[in-house]
């Protein structure tokens, strides 16, 4: 097994490259895309907590926003 330095390039002339230019980290992120998901998520937690108790628990549940145990009050049903 021959062992090549991703420092070494490949091609000639203006066409040449190295081969870390080629290969792709599938564990990098972006830190401008990080910083926009993490803002996004910070505005819509705002906007979900300045909603009622009631309100909150339902758009949490709905969109599966977290874990928690959502302590939901039973609605008195009509006749009961």
């Amino acid at each position: 097994m021959a062992y090549v330095s991703l420092e070494s390039s490949s091609g000639q002339g203006d066409n040449s490259f190295s081969y870390k230019d080629t290969l792709i980290d599938k564990m990098y992120i972006d830190p401008l895309r990080q910083l926009i998901v993490r803002e996004r998520k910070h505005t819509v937690q705002v906007v979900v907590d300045s909603l009622r108790s009631q309100e909150t628990a339902v758009v949490r549940l709905r969109y599966g926003m977290d874990d928690r145990v959502v302590n939901i009050p039973m609605l008195k049903l009509a006749g009961n």
